[in-house]
């Protein structure tokens, strides 16, 4: 029994090293390189974004503390916009936690929703490779 579990773990990770290593090749290929430049670029002005809208909402929340702008504009600010990420809160205190532990995830979660359309875009405007061999 113990002989073919080790057989088959080997098998296993035999094959994901292959999988790996055609991935590897796969993104270092010129066409693949070029595409991803192409996604981080078009996903660059998401990225920017998220992190004004981070930085935008922290000023603001601290100016609802000191009481100089509206506290309840405030928090209906956050809830609209990134509170729709991080979670609705009904007090600022709530929301600054949220904001100082959870604006680094709301800036990669934005990103990687713009890389996602970014590669959707890209993807669609190339015509489709069914295998190597077909489109030699």
């Amino acid at each position: 029994m113990a002989p073919r579990i080790l057989l088959a773990l080997s098998l296993l990770l035999f094959a994901c090293n292959t999988e790996a290593n055609f991935r590897n090749e796969e993104n270092t290929k010129p066409d693949n390189v070029k595409n991803n430049q192409e996604i981080e670029e078009l996903a660059l002005p998401a990225l920017e974004k998220a992190n004004d809208d981070v930085e935008e909402m922290k000023y603001v929340i601290d100016k609802a503390i000191k009481d100089l702008i509206s506290r309840e504009g405030a928090i209906k600010m956050y809830n609209d916009g990134i509170g729709k990420v991080l979670g609705q809160s009904g007090t600022l205190d709530s929301i600054k936690m949220r904001l100082d532990s959870g604006g680094d995830f709301y800036i990669r979660s934005m990103h990687l929703k713009a890389k996602a359309e970014a590669t959707r875009e890209i993807s669609a405007k190339k015509p489709r490779k069914m295998c190597n061999k077909c489109n030699d």
